[in-house]
């Protein structure tokens, strides 16, 4: 696994010259979650006669959801893929509806119930269930849980590393506040690369492991059919010998 330092490099690299389209991506990602949180505002103030009905929440919630989900892989398919239509591929949650609902809410319940228990814990899981948005892209044959299980499994000894990663765009995001938060629209995509290179990086690490292991499983399932066969050749041998 490569380090953080190496992670940002490359999350630079990926974006010089092609930093408009995940600006632009962000934007809207921002302006879209500003409009769905407009009923929370008007709710709040007394002399507007604005009927908030559980509908609408429900309406803003079913929204947000598949936002998120497709914002967050969006910028693995900018890494993988197509730089140029990074605001298209954010819609992608949309396009596998029921699946971005299905994988969030189970995350955020699962969050949930472990923030009860204690804010650390709370923290670590978070941090374990941080892939999960990726593997559900990258393997649709699996289940919402078991997605959020493989991320689980694939972050074992590597919590700290990530945990070190956010901490590090801590400064970067204080520093925003003296450009009025104009500098989180180019923070935010790159801290999003991060991410999905920080996947891409230990998913080729846990692809190899699997090479390997499948590798070493095919050399033990050999061993005992070549010396079968070389019993076999030496029996044969004697045979002959015996006929002479």
């Amino acid at each position: 696994m490569i380090s953080n330092k190496e992670i940002r490099t490359i999350a630079r690299q990926e974006l010089k010259g092609f930093w408009t389209m995940p600006v632009l991506a962000t934007l809207v990602y921002i302006v879209i979650a500003v409009v769905l949180q407009t009923p929370s505002y008007f709710a709040k103030i007394p002399s507007l006669i604005i009927p908030m009905s559980t509908f609408t929440w429900v309406i803003a919630i079913l929204v947000a959801l598949p936002l998120e989900y497709g914002f967050t892989l969006a910028f693995l398919h900018f890494l993988r893929e197509d730089k140029e239509d990074t605001v298209e591929a954010m819609f992608c949650g949309f396009k596998t509806y029921g699946r971005a609902i299905g994988v969030y809410l189970l995350e955020t319940v699962l969050l949930f119930l472990w923030f009860l228990l204690l804010f650390v814990p709370g923290i670590i899981k978070s941090l374990a269930y941080s892939l999960t948005f990726f593997i559900s892209k990258d393997h649709p044959e699996l289940s919402a849980y078991e997605c959020i299980q493989r991320s689980n499994d694939m972050m074992k000894g590597h919590k700290m590393q990530l945990f070190l990663l956010y901490l590090g765009f801590f400064g970067l995001v204080i520093l925003s506040v003296f450009t009025l938060f104009i500098g989180m629209l180019w923070l935010i995509p790159f801290f999003q690369v991060c991410l999905a290179e920080f996947y891409e990086n230990l998913k080729e690490e846990e692809d190899m492991k699997l090479a390997e292991a499948e590798s070493a499983l095919l050399s033990e399932e050999s061993t005992p059919v070549v010396a079968e066969t070389l019993t076999v050749d030496e029996t044969a041998v004697e045979e002959v010998r015996g006929e002479e």
